[in-house]
């Protein structure tokens, strides 16, 4: 497959320059109080990515080397903890169903599969065995009931269509850049609207086109591979069209902002090496999660500015969730397991 690398014309120009675009727009300044610690079910530890279950005001957190904690949003409160779930890592709601990846990895008798539930009563209604091993972020695509999950050791995403959501028909794979990947790939973000896919792999962003799988374009950002990778967690912002790239190796570059089409407009701080993303769009927020800052980073999605680090307190603070509708932020705390629940306020 032929791979263009003219995405985001001027990016590194722009980066070795220090190239900081200013915005019109006005920057307000929030303080968070924190407002509930819930006691979560499953043993401590490094946790994994958690769903939002809007309709039935649930989060479904992926715990410590097994099992899914289930939270009701309304109370703050643990609905269930789901135990059959060995090695779980990403999640998503799709209609009446949540779907998780169990991951254990390479060897004889090992679980690497889609698990499916029934997001009403909690209950396993299928599953099926993955063609790679460590199946690790997945995404659905609501239009088309295409389901994506990255297969960690195999460097690919596969795609299975989930109309039938109990019995997923796999449709293909798609090979990631660069072919022989020191860490591999992370977390991605689909965005429907654009039928696109933009993908963590190593030091790069890729521009996947979700149909037919083929990689549009890629991008460098020159980030220091580490242990743990070096582009993370993404959000892509509909509303200024703008694409947020967090990485794992700070302070350089920490965030990109892009114009996915045209190339970087700024970089921005982060506390720590970022594992996860997620945005309130209602008000213009959006959240980076860090194991290492031991809390989330806060960011203006309007004005491109750093507005303040929240100290959760607990080293595993490694990914956390939004509600929309409340704008409470869910910050995962491995050590109790907790989950510490915060409401933005504006000063």
């Amino acid at each position: 497959m032929k791979v263009k690398n003219n995405m985001f014309h001027g990016v590194i120009a722009a980066m070795l320059t220090g190239l900081l675009a200013t915005s019109a727009f006005a920057q307000t300044n929030y303080k968070f109080d924190k407002v509930a610690t819930v006691k979560l079910g499953g043993p401590a530890g490094h946790g994994d990515l958690l769903s939002f279950d809007a309709a039935n005001h649930r989060l479904f957190i992926a715990m410590h080397d097994h099992g899914v904690s289930v939270v009701d949003t309304k109370t703050n409160k643990l609905v269930k903890y789901i135990s059959n779930v060995p090695s779980p890592n990403g999640s998503a709601i799709d209609g009446h169903y949540f779907f998780v990846t169990a991951a254990e990895g390479p060897g004889a008798g090992k679980v690497n599969a889609i698990l499916i539930f029934d997001a009403n009563t909690l209950k396993e209604v299928g599953r099926v065995n993955t063609k790679g091993t460590s199946p690790d972020w997945l995404a659905i695509n609501p239009k088309t009931h295409i389901l994506y999950v990255a297969s960690d050791d195999n460097n690919w995403d596969e795609m299975y269509d989930v109309s039938n959501p109990t019995k997923p028909v796999y449709k293909g794979a798609i090979n990631l850049y660069p072919a022989k990947p020191v860490s591999g790939p992370d977390v991605g973000t689909i965005v429907p609207a654009k039928n696109t896919i933009y993908q963590a792999d190593d030091a790069y962003v890729l521009k996947i086109n979700a149909t037919t799988g083929q990689i549009e374009d890629h991008f460098d950002t020159r980030v220091k591979l580490g242990k743990h990778g070096g582009t993370k967690a993404s959000y892509f912002d509909q509303k200024n069209n703008r694409l947020w790239f967090a990485t794992t190796n700070h302070p350089n570059p920490g965030v990109l902002v892009l114009t996915p089409d045209s190339g970087l407009i700024k970089t921005l701080p982060e506390s720590g090496g970022v594992d996860d993303a997620q945005a309130d769009p209602g008000l213009g927020l959006l959240y980076l999660f860090s194991s290492s800052s031991k809390g989330f980073d806060v960011y203006d999605l309007n004005a491109m500015t750093h507005l303040t680090h929240v100290s959760t307190g607990y080293g595993f603070t490694h990914t956390g969730m939004v509600d929309p509708a409340t704008h409470l932020v869910y910050a995962f705390g491995g050590a109790g397991p907790d989950l510490v629940v915060y409401k933005p306020v504006k000063e």
